[in-house]
Formats: structure tokens, sequence, C-alpha cells
């Protein structure tokens, strides 16, 4: 297939996303299965956002719970920074998890997320923590041990303070990690 007709496969992919009607959007969602490409995840994201419980969200779920697309990770982490997916967040948190991603590059984002958010999102956030393996990148290490402690520093009583322990225990593994140059 050539470059424009791929291009143009993808856009009436993404125009079919946003039909009115149910059964075009569930046969674009059944074509995406097969076409896959990164540039599909963020109006999968809105099309999921927007949609009531039912085949097209479950749909979706079952997609974004399976990607194995190159460069996915980093637009769902796209998404999970967005705003206006802050009501699913648990659930893209979720999709980076199930797809075996570890975001090591955003390991400070998704400790801030497991700091503001909610104990699901905490929650969440630890999986991914734990699935990561280092080397960890310098920056994005720093930037989650100084939050995490900033944190535990505060001794609020939290309901996400037991699992934000638990991902400053990963975070200190990770550093020493990179401090003993293993």
């Amino acid at each position: 297939m050539t470059t424009t007709a791929k291009k143009s496969k993808l856009e009436s992919l993404k125009t079919d996303l946003f039909s009115p009607k149910d059964e075009i959007v569930l046969s674009a969602l059944g074509k995406i299965e097969s076409t896959g490409d990164h540039s599909l995840i963020l109006p999968l994201v809105e099309v999921y956002a927007k949609s009531d419980e039912g085949s097209i969200k479950s749909t979706i779920s079952s997609i974004l719970n399976q990607l194995k697309i190159s460069k996915a990770e980093d637009e769902l982490m796209q998404c999970i920074a967005d705003p206006r997916f802050r009501e699913i967040r648990q659930d893209l948190l979720s999709f980076v998890w199930n797809s075996g991603f570890t975001p090591v590059a955003h390991l400070d984002k998704i400790c801030q997320i497991a700091i503001e958010g909610t104990f699901e999102e905490c929650f969440e956030c630890l999986t991914i923590i734990e699935s990561m393996s280092p080397p960890i990148p310098e920056v994005p290490l720093m930037e989650s041990l100084l939050q995490v402690k900033t944190f535990l520093a505060k001794k609020e009583d939290s309901t996400r303070k037991d699992i934000i322990t638990t991902i400053y225990t990963f975070l200190v593994a990770f550093n020493k990690f990179e401090d003993d140059g293993e």
C-alpha cells in the first residue's frame, strides 16, 4: 500500500470513529485492530472518553489493552497528561500496564499522578513502576525521588501513603542501581 493510500485509509478510519452510527464506529474499530497505527491512539482515546458503557467502549478498551504498535507508549502518555482525559486517567494508566509498556522516560509524570491522583490511579502507577527495570533516565528518576520524598515528608494522613512509600522503595532501588553502575 502506498503512503498516500495508507494516509487516506487512516483518515477514513478516523472519520468513521466519530460517526453517530454505532455500526460504522464498530466497523472502523474492527479495521483498526488489523491496521494499527500510532496516529489512531488519540482518536481512540477521544471516542473512549465520550462513549457510554457498551460495545464501542468495550472494543476500544480491548484494543488499547493490547497495543503492540511502535510509538503507542508515548501517545498514551500524552493522553494521560491531557486534562481533557482526566476522568479516564485511571483507565489510560491501566492500558499502559496491560500493553506491557514501561515508560521510564515518563517516571516523573507517573509519580506526580500517584501523588496528586486518586487511590486507584496511585495503585495503577505502582503497577507500572513495578514493571520497570533499570536503567532509568537520570532526570525523571531524580525528579521522581524529589516529588515522592516531599510528599512523604509532609506526613499527611493519605490513603495513598502506603502505596507511595512502596513507590519510594522502587525509586531508591533504581537510584542505587544507577549509582552502582550495574
